[in-house]
């Protein structure tokens, strides 16, 4: 009987690296996302201070008011920017995890049919063992009968 071999067993390593591959991209992603966030938040912190500075200030003059203005329409600006990124960081992360599911899903496939084919191969091998075994009965009880 000849040794099992999986003809697409190259497939499947290269299917298990691009895995591997797509999750690694997919984990940067998600640190990605979580980049975002944290600047976003951090983003709201400066503004809160600010008008908690400005708040414990004396009364603040037409001046100090035409000052602050400039500073929030700043602030919000750089929300709208990070919460740009945070769409597109969250867009790439979905878009990484459907390449993983698909990846693990082909793996899978090609792991199933690993599995059938060597079952294939066992219940021939099994078939071509009882063979060779009832053809030795045989000629035992042959040499047996003539002797």
């Amino acid at each position: 009987m000849k040794k099992f071999h999986f003809t697409a067993e190259r497939l499947l390593k290269w299917r298990r690296i691009e895995v591997r591959l797509a999750e690694s991209a997919y984990e940067q992603a998600l640190r990605a996302v979580q980049q975002a966030e944290r600047k976003l938040t951090e983003s709201f912190q400066e503004e809160a201070a600010l008008a908690s500075f400005l708040s414990e200030q004396s009364p603040l003059t037409a001046l100090d008011l035409s000052l602050v203005k400039p500073a929030r329409s700043a602030f919000a600006a750089q929300r709208r920017k990070l919460d740009d990124a945070v769409a597109a960081a969250r867009r790439h992360v979905d878009a990484t995890a459907s390449i993983v599911t698909t990846g693990k899903t082909r793996v899978k496939v090609l792991e199933r049919l690993r599995d059938d084919r060597h079952r294939t191969w066992m219940n021939a091998a099994d078939k071509e063992l009882a063979l060779a075994t009832e053809e030795s009965h045989r000629a035992m009880r042959l040499r047996n009968e003539r002797s």
